[in-house]
């Protein structure tokens, strides 16, 4: 597609655009761009707003992996988008707490409990409790003085 083909699907408008075209798999709108696939919103986001420099994602407010309303779109870091989507509950670590880490790393510590109990008891799987005991995923949070 062209830079005015992609354009004229972009309606003013307040709320989410969605492409109506092909999609990966993981949901974000797939159109080829200048010789390459790309991800929709990537192309919407340059056209409209300008280059996206190395090391920057084109993120969502709205949450949206196929909305390609410009409005909606913003440059982060990929720190930056997974503090985003945590904050909104929108990852798999979002579902446990910083009291359930320090948990699981005490009852995991003392081996007072096995793993598939402890896997019951926070609704996790076996690796959501090794990454945690592991340090992966979860750091250990250091306290600012």
């Amino acid at each position: 597609m062209n830079a005015e083909q992609i354009l004229s699907i972009i309606k003013t408008s307040e709320g989410c655009v969605f492409w109506p075209y092909c999609k990966f798999k993981t949901g974000y709108g797939n159109v080829r761009f200048n010789g390459k696939k790309m991800r929709a919103h990537r192309v919407v986001y340059l056209l409209t707003k300008g280059d996206i420099p190395d090391g920057l994602f084109v993120c969502h407010k709205c949450d949206n992996k196929d909305c390609i309303n410009p409005d909606h779109l913003f440059l982060g870091t990929n720190s930056e988008n997974i503090l985003d989507a945590s904050s909104k509950g929108r990852t798999r670590r979002s579902k446990l707490s910083e009291d359930d880490v320090s948990a699981i790393r005490e009852i995991t510590a003392s081996r007072l409990m096995k793993q598939d109990d402890v896997v019951d008891m926070f609704k996790c799987s076996k690796a959501t409790i090794w990454r945690v005991c592991n340090n992966l995923n979860y750091p250990v949070r250091k306290e600012i003085k």
